[in-house]
């Protein structure tokens, strides 16, 4: 940076990740539940298939639809108020 010129924001992505200035993270949980309903509709062939094994559709869930919803959660600050967020979605 060149001095003061910054310029302030409200959320940046980092390491696939929005982090956002106020330290919560009921953005990135709502991000990470689109792009894993992203992925639950990409593989509703796999679902609906009848020749397709109940163990290979449960790999098929822990290997893409869990890694997509939890990638980050490590570093998520879980509140009381992004226990139930569902009103987003309404």
């Amino acid at each position: 940076m060149d001095g003061d010129t910054g310029e302030s924001v409200d959320s940046v992505v980092y390491s696939h990740s929005l982090q956002s200035s106020d330290g919560q993270c009921r953005l990135d949980l709502v991000h990470h539940v689109g792009l894993t309903c992203a992925v639950v509709t990409s593989v509703t062939w796999m679902w609906t298939n009848k020749h397709r094994t109940l163990d290979a559709k449960l790999r098929v869930y822990q290997t893409l639809v869990l890694s997509v919803l939890l990638y980050a959660a490590d570093s998520w600050t879980l509140l009381a108020t992004n226990v139930c967020f569902r009103d987003t979605f309404t």
